[in-house]
């Protein structure tokens, strides 16, 4: 809301101007969304989904926060609702390999054997190596699935 009434016009300690105050900004919170994630303590999840929200109804197209809410909903085993954030932020980012890892995991759960492999495809040409060796192992064990 701040950043709003300001029109994101930020100032460091020395009030020069922040380069690319929306991307600092957005960032910031984002780092701060996954230190909250990475305690895995589920009291901390509201604020997640709070502060996701928040950023989406100044920055509709912001992916990560998009993410943070569906991972929200995979944590409550809300897969549709999931998936519908998921396809939407890959709409914005169709080459996010998180998200792509995102779908698959959705549709691995919800036992879209079809639709999981061709998102874990899309996670193992996206995603960084740690993601990408994943996907690689969850193809492999879907492969030898009936």
């Amino acid at each position: 809301d701040q950043s709003a009434q300001i029109e994101n016009r930020w100032l460091t300690e020395g009030n020069k101007a922040v380069e690319q105050p929306e991307k600092a900004m957005l960032d910031e919170i984002q780092n701060y969304v996954f230190m909250l994630y990475e305690t895995e303590n589920p009291d901390l999840y509201p604020n997640i989904q709070l502060i996701s929200e928040t950023v989406l109804k100044y920055f509709p197209e912001n992916v990560a926060s998009l993410t943070n809410l569906a991972v929200m909903s995979i944590f409550t085993e809300q897969y549709d609702n999931a998936l519908g954030l998921l396809h939407l932020a890959e709409k914005f980012a169709p080459e996010d390999g998180l998200v792509m890892m995102n779908l698959a995991h959705c549709y691995k759960m919800k036992g879209n054997k079809e639709k999981a492999l061709f998102y874990y495809e899309q996670t193992k040409k996206f995603g960084d190596e740690a993601n990408a060796q994943f996907a690689t192992e969850q193809i492999e064990a879907l492969q030898k699935q009936p």
